[in-house]
């Protein structure tokens, strides 16, 4: 009978005993010693939230790096001050060429979608980079952003500088650079006449490339069918295409 009545006593001592709460840091315990549960229940729940978003996150994760897709973002927005329709790019086909249309090259409006080249060497090392650290798939994206609007700021850039450089060839400047442009046509084959126009980007250029066939003795090539009649043509293109008028 007595041990009937301890071994319940001892049973009663179990059920009535303190839950061990040692695990909950110390600064949720109060002044008088006991523990600040509800503070500890928001801080435990926090914790979880975070650690089931984590969770989710890396669900999301790209399993291999091409996985990262190297394209622009649907908010994206063009670089301050860039007009894409003072941008204009020749219309291609699927061979590259231009489509012509009623004997014009067609255009259309420039893309930013254009500055990303899906074949550049370096892109599968900034994947591999972005895969290695694990980094958010938009990630990516806001790359492919920034790349491609400094590509864009280049682009106006240059454009300014072709701007100043032009209005320092003075109020002909068109005319000027109409006439090298034909003058190399014809003394020179179409690539190579293409190759020298196309690295004269300033105003000193221009005037070099004038003087340099102002000076030359060789005669424009027949066979473009380019050359200039003596008796009408104007004082500058007598000039530069090395004709001397009477």
């Amino acid at each position: 009978m007595a041990e009937d009545e301890n071994q319940g006593a001892g049973e009663q001592e179990q059920q009535t005993a303190a839950p061990d709460l040692s695990f909950i840091p110390e600064n949720f315990k109060d002044e008088a010693g006991g523990y600040k549960v509800d503070d500890f229940k928001t801080h435990y729940g926090e914790l979880a939230s975070f650690k089931a978003q984590a969770d989710e996150a890396k669900a999301a994760l790209p399993e291999t790096p091409d996985g990262y897709a190297w394209a622009l973002p649907e908010d994206y927005t063009f670089a301050e001050g860039f007009d894409p329709k003072s941008h204009q790019v020749p219309v291609l086909d699927d061979d590259g060429n231009p489509v012509m249309e009623n004997g014009v090259a067609k255009t259309r409006d420039y893309e930013p979608a254009d500055m990303l080249d899906p074949k550049d060497p370096d892109l599968a090392l900034l994947q591999g980079a972005l895969h290695e650290h694990g980094a958010d798939p938009a990630l990516a994206g806001k790359l492919a952003s920034i790349m491609a609007n400094r590509e864009l700021r280049g682009m106006m850039e240059a454009g300014k500088t072709a701007a100043d450089e032009k209005k320092a060839l003075g109020p002909d400047a068109q005319s000027r650079i109409d006439v090298v442009k034909r003058s190399l046509s014809a003394r020179l084959p179409a690539a190579q006449a293409a190759a020298v126009l196309q690295d004269i980007t300033s105003a000193d250029a221009l005037r070099g490339i004038e003087a340099m066939i102002k000076s030359s003795t060789v005669p424009p090539n027949a066979a473009n069918n380019t050359k200039l009649d003596n008796a009408t043509a104007s004082i500058d293109d007598r000039i530069m295409t090395g004709l001397r008028g009477r």
